[in-house]
């Protein structure tokens, strides 16, 4: 595990003006989207990096500033397949936006998964 990673860089530019703050860091080398939901590469405490973050944010529930998250890039072919098509119907959806609206359901999308996990 690195220690100039971005999570590093954002901690390093926070902590200054947040005293308190922590970094924990959770991320494996080499992990791949199905060792991390299922484990298999790093060895995490409830068996796989997925649940040992849900347990994380769980127990610190409310005192959780930022979360980053990085998956498939061990994925190379799957993750080539899929983001040419993400690519291609994310243009096609965004033809007939405005870019208010877009800014909306950006907006409205991450007060959802705050929702979820407040």
């Amino acid at each position: 595990m690195t220690s100039d990673g971005y999570p590093d860089q954002v901690y390093a530019a926070l902590h200054p003006s947040r005293p308190g703050l922590k970094l924990v860091k959770l991320g494996c080398p080499g992990e791949t989207t199905t060792s991390m939901i299922n484990g298999g590469i790093c060895h995490y405490q409830g068996g796989s990096q997925l649940a040992a973050a849900v347990t994380f944010l769980q127990a610190h529930r409310g005192r959780v500033l930022l979360v980053t998250l990085d998956i498939g890039a061990n994925d190379p072919e799957a993750m080539i397949a899929t983001t040419g098509d993400a690519i291609a119907q994310a243009l096609n959806d965004l033809q007939n936006l405005d870019p208010d609206m877009i800014r909306k359901q950006r907006r409205q999308k991450f007060l959802d998964i705050g929702r979820k996990l407040a």
